[in-house]
Order: C-alpha cells, then structure tokens, then sequence
C-alpha cells in the first residue's frame, strides 16, 4: 500500500512536529515503513500476484511459500534497519533542534504548513474517537481489499460487492477510490458536518494533492518514454543475455543490480514485472534455479530503488507534502539504503544457494 500512503504524510507531519519532532521524520516513518513492506513483498497483488500470472504465462507454475518465505526475510531486515536509523535520528532532533538536517527554509515552510495554525490542546471528544476508529477501519478495510483472497480459497469475502462493486480482495484503484470517497462522507456525516461543509472540506483536500499529482505525473514520464520507444524491451533482452551461464551467486547479485537500473527507468511495479518476469523467470529456470527466486530480487530491487529515486511518484509527492527538498532525503536516506542494499544481497544469495 505504498502509494495510498500519501493521504498519511500531512496528518502523522502535523503529528509529528506537535511532538517535538521534525517533518523529515515523519517522512523517514512513512516512506521506509511502507518501502520496508514493499521490499519484502508477500501477497502484494501489484508486484507477486502480477510476477505470478507471468510466469504462468510462459508455462511455469511457482511455489508461492518460497516467495512468502523470502519476503518475510527481506522485510524483517529493511524494517529493523530503517527503525534503527529512525530512531537515533528522531531522539537526536528530539534534543537539539540544531540536529535536523533541514535547511531553515524547509523547516519554516514545515511549521508554517502544519503547525502555525493549530487549535492548541484540542479535546478528544466522543465525536473525534468516531472519527479515529472511522479512519482506521477505512485503511484496514481498504489493506482488506487488495489482498486476492480467493486465491487462497478465503470465499468469506463474497457478499461485500455492494461497497464498491467488486467484492474485497477484487479491489483495484477504482473501488479504492469509490472506498475512500464513501468514507469520507460517512465520516462527515459522523462529526457533524453538513452536505456543504462535506463538499467544501473534499474539495480543499483535492486542492492540496493538486501539487502533488502533477509530480507523479512528470516523474511518471520516464516510463511512458521507455515504453513508447520499446526501449524497455531492448533493455531487458540485453540484461537477460548477459546473466546466461552465470554461478548461482554471481546471478543473484548481477540480477538484484539489474532490476535496481531498471526499477529506476520503470518505477512502476506492476509494469515491470510484466516485461521481466517472463524473460528473466525462465531464463533463471533453465540455469537450473528456482524461478521464484526472480520475483524475490524484483521486491528487493524495485523496493530499495523506490526508496530514494526522484521517478517515484510516492517519494517525490510524500516529500511534497512534508515540505523536505529531495536533496534532504538524499542526504538523509543514503546510508540506509546502502545498509539494505547489502543486507538483502546477502539474504537473496543465502536463498538461491539454499531452495532447489
């Protein structure tokens, strides 16, 4: 759920800065917390389910507790890294505000943006807990909705098509969107607002992901050139040649480095998974390892790209939002980044050498 993370970022800022803490936290929480989730992906029908429906579309069935069981692994030691350089970063802002690597430009911005026009210590009445147990049953419905249950014969899901169209677990950015905009009523509804003060309040909402919505649109454009030209192809046929008759080592790592290049050019994980999978999979098939082992590297290299890149649409709009420069970021995020980067390339190599 990297991407539905954006409605987060303005909401756990404004929090975040109340508590002490600077606006380049909250982002570090949201971006690598997701991102960590991301890099290990288990389920997630945007990079397994696709990468799955590949291969079988090449003939090759998969074996989804390896891909479950290498990204619990991949997850575990992105998340513990990510919690420690978090951490010792917030504690060191929480005690001298000289710490954080803002500029005083970003942290004006910032306070100006979340903290300037606050009500002070607001009551938390029984009004507002509707509202919080309303918010959070939206994001656990929605977590809800994209998991394909019934790949795994969960069928307890059927009869909820009445929300959106699709049943839970069919959902796509279209019933999200349908989710979202129907909770954002009921929650209206639920505080005591009235039809215009629900419009009025969606539509200054919108107003503010504006700004962000034609980031991810320009930082979108690399991929739509990629594939408009069919260089994406040329590429991936180059990559996949150049990986033949390589050691079960050598093929994880040149592949893990492969799908980082091109994760940069392709953010989208869905749309690469579809171009590589069935190249790389059967390739890895027919050096005689396990072709799971291709959807684990794809997390892993598109989840650590997407960490950093300036085409992530996630990462350049939460930054938005936040009012951080994407040079902060880079500054911030390099060492932990080249953390993951080597603890994964250890796991996925521990993983080729180890399932047959």
């Amino acid at each position: 759920m990297s991407e539905e993370t954006l409605a987060f970022y303005a909401l756990v800022t404004a929090t975040m800065m109340a508590a002490g803490f600077d606006s380049l936290t909250a982002v570090a929480t949201i971006a690598l917390g997701a991102g960590s989730g991301v890099l290990g992906s288990t389920v997630n029908p945007f990079l397994v389910s696709t990468s799955i429906d590949s291969l079988k579309g090449v003939g090759i069935e998969t074996n989804q507790a390896v891909v479950i069981g290498i990204g619990v692994a991949l997850w575990i030691s992105s998340l513990l890294i990510s919690i420690f350089f978090v951490m010792n970063y917030a504690k060191k802002v929480k005690n001298n505000k000289e710490a954080s690597l803002l500029s005083q430009r970003e942290y004006d911005n910032a306070k100006e943006a979340f903290m300037d026009n606050n009500e002070g210590t607001i009551e938390f009445t029984t009004k507002r807990k509707i509202v919080i147990w309303l918010f959070a049953i939206s994001f656990i419905v929605m977590i809800l909705g994209v998991i394909p249950w019934e790949r795994f014969g969960i069928t307890i899901f059927k009869g909820t098509a009445f929300l959106t169209g699709e049943p839970i677990g069919n959902w796509w950015f279209s019933e999200l969107a349908v989710w979202f905009t129907l909770m954002a009523i009921i929650i209206g509804i639920a505080y005591g607002f009235n039809e215009k003060e629900i419009v009025s309040a969606i539509i200054d909402g919108a107003a503010e992901m504006v700004g962000v919505a034609l980031i991810i649109g320009i930082s979108r454009g690399v991929s739509f050139i990629m594939s408009s030209t069919n260089l994406d192809v040329y590429v991936l046929n180059r990559a996949s040649t150049a990986l033949t008759g390589m050691s079960p080592i050598l093929f994880t790592n040149m592949a893990f480095l492969i799908y980082i290049a091109l994760a940069f050019l392709i953010p989208s994980t869905s749309g690469l998974a579809s171009l590589s999978v069935p190249i790389f999979g059967p390739l890895a098939q027919t050096l005689g390892f396990v072709p799971e082992i291709v959807i684990s590297i794809l997390s892993a290299g598109s989840g650590l790209v997407n960490l950093i890149t300036p085409t992530s649409g996630v990462i350049m709009g939460g930054l938005a939002i936040s009012k951080v420069e994407y040079t902060t970021w880079v500054k911030f995020v390099t060492k932990i980044v080249v953390c993951i980067y080597i603890s994964s390339a250890i796991i996925l190599s521990i993983g080729m050498m180890l399932i047959k």
